[in-house]
C-alpha cells in the first residue's frame, strides 16, 4: 500500500464521525434512505471499470462516509475522471462542501443542491482540489461577509476577474486550479469553469450553459447560469456582471437556435432534451427568449401509421463553412417531440438509420408542426400549415435558404460607479500578476532576455518550476525543440510536469531527422502529446532517468509509412476491443487508454493517432466517423481504422475521380470569387454533413474546378451578409452535368466609409505610421479575435481603460475613454478602421464578419 493511500485512509477514519454529523438529515442515510441507497448503488456501479486498487480506495471512501453527498460525488463524476483522480481529491471537495453547508444550511431540495452546488466538475476538466484553495484565497470572506445571494454573486464575479484574463486557447479544458494559479488565462469555457466552480464553492447554485454553435456568426460560446432570486439567470463577462442577464450577447438572444444547460439529477420544470449516465441536457432557451420562444412540434408516422420511436432529431446551424449539429435528440416512444427554439433560422435533420430528411426552418415568430413520414404514408389529420418531411435513403434535395437572425431589444443598465471602479481594479490586479511572470528574475546562465528560450520560460507562468527543473538538466536545449514548445499549445507549458517535458525531449531526439524534414505545421502535429481534447498524458516510467512518451508496444517496423500504418492499426485492433458499453466514458489520456481492454470508437481513433506519432508518422483526429488523417507520401490522407486502409470519404465507388466544373455568380449574373471557407465539398453520414479535404480551384470568371467521385458529391456554400442574415446553399454536383451553377444573392463586397462620429474618437491620437486602427479593450474577446484576424498588419490598438500598460501600438484614446464613461454600454463595442488613401474605411461588429479587403 502506498504512503498516500495510507494517509487518506487514516484521515478518513479519524474525521468520519465528526464530518458526517454536520450533514443535514435530508443528505444522510438515515434521514433520506431512498436517495442514499440509489446514489450508493450508482456510485458502486461507477467504479466497475476502474483498476482493482482504485475500486477498493473509492469503496473505502463510500463506506467511511455513508451519506448522499459522498455517494453523489462518486456516482456523478465520469468514471474516466475518477480513473485520473484519487480519493483524496474527492475527500477535499467533500470537506469544503460541508464547511459551506454548515454556514448556509440546506436551502434547496437535496437533488437540486447536489446537482448545482455539490457537483465538483463543471465541464470536461479534471477533478481538482479547488474548493479548499478558493475558500482560503478569499471566497471564505465573501461567503461570510455577503449573506445576500445577489451581492455574493457579484463579489464572486469580481474575484474571478482577478484570476483570469480572456485569451483564445485550445479546446482542452483547464481545471479551476490550473486557471487561477498557473495560467491566469482561458477562453470562454474556462471562464465558465472558473465562475461556476467559484459560485458553487460559496453555495450559489450554478451550471454551465452554452450555444455549441452560434447560428448568426461563426464559433461558439459558453457561459454560466446562476440560481438566485428563485430563478435561473445568466452571466457572461465577469467585469460586466453587476446585473444578471446582461452581457455582450444579450441583444442576440433571438438570433440563437438552442441554448443548452447541463444538469444531473434535479430537472423539475425543465425541458429535458436527453439524459446520459452522468448528466442531463436541458433546453434553457425559454429562460432567455421568454415569450419570444418558438415551439416546434415534431411527430412521425411509419408506413403503417405508427410512430417512429427511433427517430433522431438533429438541429443544424451554419458555422465555419458547414451545417453543424447542435445536439441530437431522441424522439419519445410515440415518435414525437416538442422543442423550444429561438427565432433564428436553422435546419432540422430527421433520421432513422440511413433514412433521413433535411428540413429548413426559416426565421418566423410563429410555432411550427413537422411530421416525419416513411414510405408513401399520407397523414390525413395533419394540422393546417404542417411541414411534411419524407424520410428517404436518396440524396438530400438541394437547398437555398436566406437565414435571418432578428435581434431583440436590450436596455443596458448602468452599473454603479463603485462597481466599475472595483472591476477596473480587479483587471489591474490580473494584469499585474501576468506581468509578474514576464518580470521574473532569470538565472544567470539563461540566454539573452529577448531570446526564444527566455520567452518560452516566461510563458510557463505559474508552472515555471516544472520547466526549470527540466531545463536545468538539459541545457542548452536545441533551438528546433524550443521552437516546437514556443509554437505549440501554451497549455502544455502551463500544465506539463517536468517528466512530460523530459519525455517530449526524448521523443524529439529520437525522431530529430523526421522533424527536420517536415513542414512547420506537420512537425507541430507530430510533436503534440495530445490528439483531441484529452488530458496531457503521464509518461511511461515518469520517475526514471529516461521517461518516454509512448509505450514500447506502439513500435512497428515497415518498409514504408503506409506499411507501418497498417501494422500499427492491426496491432491495436488485436490488443483492444471497440465496445463503448465496456469502455471508460469520455476522453481519456494516453497513459490510461493503453491500460484498458475496451475502448470506444473515438478513444480507439485517438489511440491510433498517438501510436502512429510514436513511429514518427504525423497523424491527427478527424470528425468523419471511423477515420483519422495520416501524412503518407507527403500528402494528408484519410485512413479508415475499421478497414485498415486509405479512405476517400468523397468516393463511394472504386472508380477514379472525375473533374467537375462549378460556376458561381450573383443575382445579376456577375461572377463571384468566394473564399475557401465559404465553399465545402461534403458528404453525409448519420445526422451530419462532413466537409472533406478536397479543394476547389478557382479558374477565373466565377468558374471553379474540383476532382470528385463519379457518383457525385455535395457542395455547401454559405456566407454572412451581416450578423442578421446568412445565405446558405446546398447542391449536389451531378456527374452527368458538365457544369453546375449557383446563383447567389446579397454577397457582401466592401467596407463602409468611416462616419464623422467614429473619426472623432481618434482626436488627440497620433495615427501616423498605422494603416489599421482597432478601438476596443484588451480583455474583450471580440477585440482579441479581430486582432488575430488582422494578422500581420501594423495595428494601432486604442483602448478606453486607464489601467492598461501603454505601448507604441496599444494606447488610450481619450475620446474613446470619455464615450465609455458616458455610457458603459459602449465598452461592448469594437470598431475596426483601415486607411484607404486619405480616408478611413470602417467596420463595427464581430470578428468573423470583418470584410475582406
Amino acid at each position: 500500500m502506498s504512503l498516500f493511500r495510507l494517509f487518506v485512509i487514516i484521515v478518513i477514519l479519524s474525521l468520519c464521525g465528526i464530518l458526517v454529523a454536520a450533514l443535514p438529515a435530508e443528505l444522510t442515510a438515515q434521514g433520506n434512505p431512498e436517495l442514499y441507497n440509489s446514489l450508493r448503488t450508482k456510485a458502486l456501479g461507477n467504479l466497475n471499470l476502474l483498476s482493482r486498487q482504485q475500486q477498493r480506495d473509492y469503496t473505502r471512501l463510500l463506506d467511511s462516509y455513508p451519506d448522499a453527498l459522498m455517494a453523489y460525488l462518486i456516482a456523478y463524476e465520469p468514471d474516466s475522471n475518477l480513473a485520473m483522480s484519487n480519493p483524496g481529491n474527492i475527500l477535499s471537495n467533500y470537506q469544503a462542501s460541508l464547511e459551506v453547508l454548515e454556514y448556509t444550511g440546506l436551502n434547496y431540495s437535496p437533488e437540486f443542491y447536489l446537482s448545482y452546488v455539490a457537483k465538483i466538475t463543471v465541464s470536461d476538466e479534471t477533478i481538482s482540489l479547488y474548493r479548499k484553495n478558493f475558500l482560503d484565497s478569499g471566497l471564505r470572506e465573501i461567503l461570510h461577509n455577503y449573506p445576500d445571494e445577489t451581492e455574493r454573486y457579484r463579489q464572486v464575479a469580481l474575484w474571478c476577474v482577478k484570476k483570469l484574463r480572456f485569451q483564445p486557447t485550445s479546446g482542452r479544458d483547464q481545471n479551476p486550479i490550473d486557471i487561477a494559479y498557473y495560467s491566469l488565462t482561458g477562453r470562454c469555457e474556462e471562464m465558465q469553469i472558473l465562475f461556476v466552480a467559484a459560485a458553487r464553492t460559496v453555495g450559489i447554485p450554478s451550471r454551465p450553459a452554452s450555444t455549441p454553435w452560434w447560428a448568426h456568426i461563426d464559433n461558439n460560446h459558453a457561459w454560466a447560469e446562476i440560481f438566485i432570486q428563485d430563478a435561473w439567470h445568466y452571466t457572461g463577462d465577469m467585469d460586466a456582471a453587476h446585473f444578471p442577464d446582461q452581457t455582450w450577447f444579450s441583444g442576440m438572444i433571438d438570433k440563437t437556435v438552442l441554448i443548452l444547460a447541463d444538469g444531473s439529477m434535479a430537472t423539475e420544470g425543465e425541458e429535458v432534451l436527453g439524459r446520459g449516465r452522468y448528466d442531463t441536457l436541458i433546453n434553457s432557451t425559454r429562460n432567455y427568449a421568454k415569450e419570444r420562444t418558438r415551439t416546434i412540434r415534431i411527430s412521425s408516422k411509419n408506413a403503417d401509421g405508427t410512430g417512429i420511436a427511433d427517430l433522431l432529431i438533429t438541429p443544424l446551424v451554419y458555422n465555419w463553412g458547414s451545417l453543424r449539429a447542435i445536439t441530437s435528440i431522441q424522439a419519445d416512444s410515440t415518435g414525437s417531440r416538442t422543442l423550444s427554439v429561438g427565432r433564428g433560422a436553422f435546419f432540422l435533420m430527421l433520421s432513422r438509420g440511413e433514412e433521413r430528411a433535411l428540413v429548413p426552418i426559416a426565421s418566423d415568430p410563429g410555432n411550427l408542426d413537422i411530421i416525419a413520414v416513411v414510405g408513401n404514408y399520407q397523414p390525413e389529420d395533419a394540422p393546417a400549415g404542417s411541414t411534411i418531411a419524407r424520410l428517404s435513403r436518396d440524396r438530400l434535395p438541394d437547398q437555398y435558404l436566406v437565414m435571418d437572425y432578428p435581434g431583440n431589444e436590450m436596455i443596458w443598465q448602468q452599473a454603479p460607479e463603485s462597481w466599475n471602479t472595483a472591476a477596473n481594479q480587479a483587471k489591474a490586479e490580473i494584469a499585474e500578476n501576468l506581468q509578474a511572470f514576464e518580470n521574473r528574475t532569470l538565472p544567470s546562465w539563461f540566454e539573452p532576455v529577448d531570446s526564444l528560450y527566455t520567452q518560452v520560460y516566461r510563458e510557463t507562468r505559474g508552472n515555471w518550476t516544472a520547466f526549470f527543473n527540466f531545463i536545468s538538466r538539459h541545457r542548452p536545449l536545441p533551438q528546433p525543440f524550443i521552437e516546437l514548445l514556443a509554437n505549440g499549445d501554451p497549455k502544455l507549458l502551463w500544465q506539463a510536469q517536468s517528466w512530460l517535458f523530459e519525455a517530449l525531449y526524448n521523443f524529439y531526439l529520437e525522431h530529430q531527422q523526421t522533424f527536420a524534414a517536415l513542414s512547420a505545421e506537420d512537425r507541430q502535429i507530430l510533436f503534440d502529446p495530445t490528439v483531441y481534447f484529452e488530458e496531457l498524458p503521464t509518461p511511461q516510467r515518469p520517475f526514471s532517468r529516461n521517461p518516454t512518451l509512448y509505450p514500447k508496444f506502439f513500435r512497428v517496423r515497415g518498409n514504408s509509412d503506409l506499411q507501418k500504418t497498417q501494422r500499427v492499426i492491426d496491432k491495436l485492433s488485436r490488443r483492444f476491443e471497440i465496445d463503448a458499453s465496456k469502455a471508460l466514458s469520455g476522453l481519456i489520456p494516453l497513459d490510461i487508454a493503453v491500460k484498458q481492454d475496451y475502448l470506444s470508437g473515438y478513444q480507439f481513433r485517438i489511440l491510433a493517432v498517438s501510436a502512429l506519432r510514436a513511429n514518427g508518422i504525423p497523424a491527427q483526429f478527424s470528425r468523419i466517423p471511423d477515420a483519422i488523417e495520416v501524412l503518407l507520401d507527403d500528402e494528408w490522407q484519410y485512413y479508415n481504422v475499421k478497414t485498415n486502409s486509405i479512405y476517400d470519404p468523397s468516393q463511394d465507388t472504386q472508380e477514379e475521380s472525375i473533374t467537375k466544373r462549378i460556376w458561381i455568380g450573383d443575382a445579376e449574373g456577375l461572377p463571384l470569387q468566394l473564399s475557401p471557407d465559404q465553399m465545402k465539398l461534403s458528404i453525409v453520414s448519420g445526422q451530419q454533413l462532413y466537409p472533406v479535404n478536397r479543394e476547389l480551384n478557382y479558374l477565373g470568371n466565377g468558374f471553379y474546378e474540383a476532382s470528385v467521385s463519379p457518383a457525385g458529391i455535395y457542395l455547401q456554400i454559405g456566407y454572412r451578409v451581416s450578423d442578421s442574415r446568412t445565405i446558405y446553399a446546398l447542391g449536389w454536383l451531378r456527374p452527368t452535368e458538365e457544369t453546375t451553377s449557383f446563383s447567389l444573392e446579397q454577397y457582401p463586397r466592401s467596407w463602409l466609409p468611416a462616419e464623422d462620429a467614429t473619426l472623432a474618437l481618434l482626436e488627440g491620437v497620433d495615427t501616423q505610421g498605422f494603416d489599421t486602427i482597432l478601438l476596443g479593450h484588451e480583455t474583450q474577446e471580440n477585440s482579441i479575435r479581430i486582432l488575430e484576424k488582422l494578422g500581420n498588419r501594423r495595428v494601432l490598438f486604442l483602448d478606453y481603460s486607464e489601467y492598461i500598460q501603454a505601448t507604441e501600438t496599444h494606447r488610450i484614446a481619450p475620446a474613446w475613454r470619455d464615450l465609455v464613461k458616458a455610457d458603459y454600454w459602449n465598452s461592448q463595442r469594437t470598431i475596426t478602421l483601415i486607411r484607404d488613401g486619405e480616408t478611413w474605411q470602417s467596420y463595427e461588429g464581430f470578428w468573423e464578419r470583418v470584410p475582406q479587403e
